[in-house]
């Protein structure tokens, strides 16, 4: 049975220049959202972006001349309430949504009209079914990531961690997505819809350290400075649970800060030693 309830893929074929020939093997999910601006509901906006997807008009004569065939705004997928629709299939590759990403990825575009609209809980829980189930499809985890890389990360990610979504200026989907969708995506663990947005701050400034994080579960690695030492001292992925009864307090933030502001500088070796207490004071703020 499908998992689509409903398709424009057959509008969308004869137009050639939207999509190409899958090479790569498909690794993740890069999200998006639609916004229109125009302040509409959700169904209304998934509308309009079918519409769009459909239309003749979704063209750019990219440059022949330096290599740039020409391509359009699309993606794989869209979804809304109660809704998700196959704009190409999974073998075609939509030309673009964020090259290098699309090469490998499945692009998916939520309904969400304005920069900070609340997305509608019909829209997450379909774009929970849809991610679990692209996830069992193709073996990837369902873990978001903040590529350093477009071309080979693996898991999840939103046009606003890419390189390329970075130097267009792009915000989506932007955290009315991520903190809905990554609280119902994990709800088997107990984790509140707070306590994934804390988890996330704190993912955020991992990655601002340079160190990734791959999947892992909550028990993997317990929340707190134990963990956030874990991670620093190896550059090391990391997957922090949230225990948080070791949560670090304000005070103890000012104290590794303090700490830090005193530790000797020096041997590279003192200088590692100084940028985890800088990290782990960070760290500790975040988690408040």
């Amino acid at each position: 049975m499908s998992i689509f309830t409903e398709s424009v893929w057959a509008s969308v074929k004869p137009h050639t220049w939207k999509y190409r020939p899958r090479v790569k093997p498909i690794n993740g999910i890069l999200w998006h959202s639609t916004r229109g601006n125009q302040g509409y509901d959700g169904n209304t906006e998934l509308n309009a972006f079918c519409n769009w997807m459909r239309s003749p008009n979704n063209y750019s004569a990219g440059m022949p001349s330096v290599g740039i065939a020409p391509y359009a705004g699309i993606s794989t997928v869209g979804i809304g309430p109660g809704r998700i629709v196959q704009v190409v299939p999974d073998f075609m590759i939509p030309a673009w949504s964020s090259w290098q990403s699309d090469e490998r990825k499945l692009s998916v575009e939520v309904a969400q009209s304005n920069l900070g609209q609340p997305i509608e809980p019909e829209t997450i829980a379909e774009c929970v079914r849809y991610a679990k189930a692209m996830a069992a499809l193709y073996d990837f985890p369902l873990t978001r990531v903040f590529p350093t890389n477009d071309d080979t990360w693996v898991g999840m990610a939103g046009h606003e961690d890419t390189l390329q979504g970075k130097a267009s200026g792009k915000s989506d989907p932007g955290d009315a997505f991520w903190t809905p969708f990554l609280a119902a995506l994990n709800e088997e663990d107990s984790l509140s819809a707070e306590d994934i947005a804390r988890i996330d701050r704190l993912e955020r400034l991992l990655a601002a350290n340079g160190i990734a994080k791959d999947l892992g579960k909550p028990e993997e690695l317990t929340f707190g400075e134990d963990a956030l030492v874990y991670a620093a001292e190896r550059g090391w992925s990391a997957f922090l649970g949230l225990g948080l009864n070791q949560a670090a307090t304000a005070t103890n933030a000012a104290n590794l800060k303090t700490h830090a502001d005193n530790h000797t500088q020096g041997s590279g070796e003192a200088e590692h030693s100084h940028s985890q207490y800088v990290l782990k004071a960070e760290l500790a703020e975040a988690s408040d």
